[in-house]
């Protein structure tokens, strides 16, 4: 798909989405979705990315093209992955919970 197809398709979904909630609409990539985000009394109505680590509920919301870099830049950072590392040993081990997948 191009990026003007992609920018039209988003467009839709955003002239289209009437809600005072967060909405979420789900992608082909595994944990990407895109949010609807309401207009508040300071912004207008906006698109974000969430990213969810696979299995977990919550994600990230990126809305520009910085925030993603900065995200690429923490997550790879050297430090990080130590503390990660470190962190996951301490940890106790969990079972995986299955879930129900849909195809789309």
């Amino acid at each position: 798909m191009s990026t003007e197809d992609l920018v039209s398709r988003l467009k839709k979904i955003l002239e289209e989405t009437h809600s005072s909630a967060i909405q979420e609409v789900k992608t082909q990539l595994e944990n990407v979705s895109i949010a609807v985000l309401p207009e508040s009394k300071t912004k207008p109505k906006s698109l974000a990315v969430i990213v969810r680590t696979p299995g977990k509920w919550k994600g990230t919301f990126l809305r520009s093209k910085s925030e993603l870099s900065e995200l690429k830049r923490m997550i790879t950072d050297p430090k990080v992955e130590q503390l990660v590392e470190a962190i996951e040993k301490l940890n106790p081990k969990l079972k995986k919970a299955e879930g129900i997948k849909i195809e789309i």
